[in-house]
């Protein structure tokens, strides 16, 4: 296995620019979602906790501005990302030493590593 590990400068970049993606790109599903909420339709916990849908719902009701949701929305992902790398990590530990695992610090590291992933 392989654990790419990009470094915190470079997941946060990458992070805020999904996170204006989804802003613009959500705007019309969250209008639909708005639109069914308006007729009684209750969102499944699932789909009312899924990152982006909380903050786009909040723009369309006029309570934050779109820049505000992008921030929102990055903030939100960072958590999960924070979360995941921290369960990866640990995994990483427990696997030392007893299954063929390699650690890449950073992306680019990867495009080095060719023929020389394993020891």
């Amino acid at each position: 296995m392989i654990y790419l590990r990009p470094d915190t400068h470079a997941l946060d970049s990458a992070i805020l620019r999904r996170s204006e993606r989804i802003a613009n790109a959500g705007l019309e599903e969250a209008t639909r979602l708005a639109r069914m909420q308006a007729t009684g339709v209750r969102l499944t916990a699932s789909v009312a906790d899924a990152i982006g849908v909380r903050e786009l719902l909040e723009h369309l009701s006029g309570a934050i501005t779109l820049d505000e949701a992008t921030l929102r929305i990055a903030a939100r992902t960072r958590r999960l990302a924070r979360r995941q790398r921290r369960w990866f990590d640990k995994l990483a530990r427990t696997l030392e030493g007893r299954a063929p695992f390699k650690v890449v610090e950073g992306y680019p590291d990867i495009n080095s590593m060719h023929g020389k992933i394993w020891p």
